[in-house]
């Protein structure tokens, strides 16, 4: 009945992805430190699904079969997994922000070896404008 309730909130969570989506590029841009930071939490994400499926696999297991497995796969405690995120967080962050590349320096006209444009100031002792660059 409501379908179009789904719709519409697949199209503001789409729009919303796009927006977050170019926030994170920014910070990437600025902070290129921050794409090591997001491999560790994907690893770590992924540990977790790993020891999850290994659980879910002994459980499932040991309630079809009748010879119980010789190794058992505890699942990850919630708090460690929070723990560790944060912690990646946190100290991915500092370590980023310490590694952020310096600010590109405006520098002078002509001092970083190109040449300069041409000055067409006008010329104090004429008052027509000068085609030479002025020094």
């Amino acid at each position: 009945d409501k379908i179009w309730v789904v719709f519409a909130g697949a199209v503001f969570g789409i729009i919303l992805l796009r927006f977050a989506a170019g926030l994170f590029l920014g910070l990437l841009e600025k902070y290129p430190a921050l794409d090591h930071v997001a491999y560790l939490l994907v690893g770590w994400v992924g540990i977790k699904l790993c020891t999850m499926a290994g659980h879910n696999f002994v459980e499932n297991w040991a309630r079809t079969h009748t010879e119980p497995l010789w190794f058992r796969i505890p699942e990850m405690d919630h708090n460690l997994f929070w723990a560790v995120m944060g912690a990646i967080i946190v100290l991915g962050t500092i370590y980023a922000v310490s590694r952020r590349p310096p600010e590109p320096a405006f520098e002078a006209a002509g001092a970083s070896g190109t040449p300069s444009a041409p000055d067409f100031s006008p010329d104090p002792g004429s008052g027509q404008a000068s085609s030479e660059p002025s020094e």
